[in-house]
């Protein structure tokens, strides 16, 4: 829908991101406008392919908490409805962040794919190219490029340890439970 909306139909913005920064500095107008507009495609693809997944997730963490009896305790007290729906939020993002954790190799991969489509030369394009096909004399081989591959898993593994270390301190802080919620 992107490619055909923002792409073909209204050239809004540019398919091949590494063409594109290319000709731009070729040209002498590369600058920071030129990067963004050509990760917008592949970002608001990213984005919105994972929205509807996140938005659903939410939903049910948000009604599966507002059923839980602090929430019922502080309607019965008559608590405002605004005053209730902040803290069933703030309640409900350590379990979306425990979601965030265990979906982030899952947003690897989308952003690898992303990577292939839109060509952008990241850890996607490694693991591209360290499997393919050649051309060898009148036929094809098959090329395996182990170092580019364990580089890429090597580079994913430290970015999940990252973010799952992150995202247990937020857990930690952020859930009322675990009484390491800032006042």
């Amino acid at each position: 829908m992107f490619l055909f909306l923002f792409y073909w139909k209204l050239s809004l913005f540019p398919l091949d991101f590494e063409d594109t920064i290319n000709w731009a500095e070729m040209h002498g107008t590369l600058s920071t406008g030129t990067y963004l507009r050509a990760l917008a495609l592949p970002v608001l693809t990213l984005v919105f392919s994972s929205l509807w997944e996140y938005a659903f997730n939410v939903r049910n963490i948000v009604v599966n908490e507002r059923s839980s009896d602090h929430v019922l305790y502080d309607v019965a007290r008559g608590l405002p409805e605004g005053k209730i729906m902040l803290k069933l939020l703030k309640t409900a993002l350590p379990a979306f962040l425990t979601f965030t954790t265990y979906n982030f190799l899952e947003i690897l991969t989308g952003m690898m794919l992303i990577e292939v489509i839109f060509n952008i030369h990241d850890l996607g394009y490694l693991m591209a190219i360290s499997f393919g096909l050649t051309r060898v004399g009148d036929g094809f081989g098959f090329t395996y490029a182990p170092e580019l591959l364990f580089f890429a898993t090597a580079v994913m593994m430290l970015f999940y340890f990252v973010n799952a270390v992150v995202m247990e301190g937020l857990y930690l802080h952020l859930d009322p439970r675990s009484g390491g919620e800032g006042e």
